[in-house]
């Protein structure tokens, strides 16, 4: 064991840094990265707090590219690079700003108060980022409690940061007190086991953004803890300068945060709803209403039905619904849509009151009714109504056509008049105005092969085969 330490010291631990080193930082170039941090907190001795990297320090390495776009030479882009390493690279969750970008990673920590438990937490990282195109440097991070649902749960406004957040669970790890025995009965020590408890609870976190000259770290200087009973989670947030929208899960709950004073956030208005609400969105600057799509569901949590929704929070503290369009009901079909994995799916356009939804309808007895594409909604504070849709696929060829495997993830944009959208196999672009189709591509089109594994397919062809 002592010549294989030695040898390992002398040969092999040298080779793997050197090689390492230079995957990281070819030319000795270092000045791109971000120490290696555990995210320890020593202001408070009582404490006791360690981060684990349960995957391996370096499989949470992150790279920050920055690309000059207007310096561009031999038809190259300039670049630079910066990379940190995070407790993992997994469900990180990236917000960036006008002149930030924060990373935020689950993980755990450890902490003496709590008996020896293991909490969620989340680990921020903050970069900022340089008008003349240089790249972005690391300056502070951050901790709170429990993990964040998407992008739209976290905010900077007034040199704070508010994170909208949600714990499930926490480990806590014991040793038995008797000691466990052979059957000689011989004593052979006692035995660590860790346990799963249940932990649910729902958070708003404000962390004071450090200033030149100040200390790193994020200094938490406001919290509040009482979102939400009977377990349900923070399911959509949206910021809005001095206030704060949640909607949980579960409990189908709508509360309307103060914002106002960073050392002491507060619910000031609560209504209950049936839905959930995937997707939150001003519907202008000058008023005080939100748009909300998502799903409809029971007291049980069961989704039902997909929806618009129109809230009203200017008039009272408590949150009221001006209107509402159930999908389901004007087309009489079960529907699903990606904004329930994909919030930029979904766009809402506040200057042309349009709100353009990915929706997929399956109908297995009548395959000829089924629908694969886009639904554009007329949006006004009186009505939603239904304008036109947009198929991207014939349900006549879902049986009778080679698709390929690869699949476009829903996306669309509005420029010059022009609506394009992208989903599945085809690009689609048509007139907002004349509601006219200008122009279609399938990607599929000269598309033959109908081998195994294709994301639909022929099926006479592959029995055939």
């Amino acid at each position: 064991m002592k010549n294989a330490t030695d040898y390992a010291k002398r040969t092999i631990l040298p080779s793997f840094v050197n090689r390492m080193v230079n995957e990281l930082a070819p030319n000795d170039n270092c000045g791109g990265h971000m120490k290696i941090s555990m995210f320890h907190d020593v202001s408070d001795p009582s404490l006791n707090v360690a981060l684990p990297h349960i995957e391996g320090i370096l499989s949470g390495l992150v790279q920050i590219t920055t690309f000059d776009v207007a310096n561009i030479s031999n038809h190259k882009l300039k670049s630079f690079a910066t990379r940190a390493f995070l407790p993992s690279i997994r469900d990180t969750i990236i917000h960036a700003s006008e002149n930030e970008i924060l990373l935020a990673t689950r993980g755990y920590r450890h902490t003496a108060k709590l008996n020896g438990s293991w909490q969620e937490q989340t680990y921020i990282r903050s970069f900022s980022l340089s008008i003349d195109g240089s790249r972005a440097k690391g300056h502070t991070t951050g901790i709170v409690d429990g993990y964040l649902n998407n992008q739209y749960a976290i905010d900077i406004w007034d040199g704070h940061l508010r994170v909208a957040s949600s714990g499930d669970s926490r480990w806590k790890c014991t040793s038995e007190k008797e000691p466990r025995y052979l059957r000689s009965t011989k004593a052979i020590g006692s035995q660590s086991f860790c346990e799963l408890i249940p932990d649910r609870s729902n958070y708003i976190t404000v962390l004071k953004l450090p200033t030149n000259g100040e200390s790193k770290g994020m200094e938490r200087v406001g919290f509040l803890s009482d979102l939400a009973e009977e377990g349900g989670h923070i399911e959509t947030v949206w910021f809005m300068n001095e206030k704060a929208f949640i909607g949980t899960s579960k409990t189908n709950s709508f509360y309307r945060v103060d914002m106002i004073n960073h050392f002491e956030p507060k619910v000031i208005g609560k209504l209950e709803v049936t839905g959930l609400s995937n997707y939150l969105y001003p519907y202008d600057n000058a008023s005080n209403v939100l748009v909300a799509v998502g799903q409809d569901a029971n007291r049980e949590g069961d989704v039902l039905k997909l929806q618009i929704s129109l809230f009203d929070t200017a008039e009272s503290d408590t949150p009221t619904l001006l209107n509402r369009f159930n999908v389901e009901e004007f087309y009489n079909q079960w529907s699903t849509s990606d904004i329930q994995y994909d919030l930029e799916a979904i766009r809402f356009f506040p200057e042309s009151k349009i709100i353009i939804l990915p929706v997929s309808i399956t109908t297995p007895m009548e395959p000829n009714d089924s629908f694969d594409g886009f639904f554009v909604f007329d949006v006004s504070q009186e009505k939603i109504s239904f304008s036109f849709n947009i198929s991207h696929v014939n349900p006549s060829e879902l049986e009778t056509f080679c698709w390929d495997d690869a699949y476009l993830s829903a996306k669309s944009w509005i420029h010059d008049g022009v609506l394009t959208t992208i989903k599945g196999h085809t690009i689609i672009a048509y007139d907002i105005e004349s509601k006219v189709k200008r122009w279609e591509l399938n990607l599929d089109e000269n598309n033959t092969d109908c081998s195994w594994g294709g994301y639909w397919q022929d099926r006479i062809n592959w029995m055939a085969g």
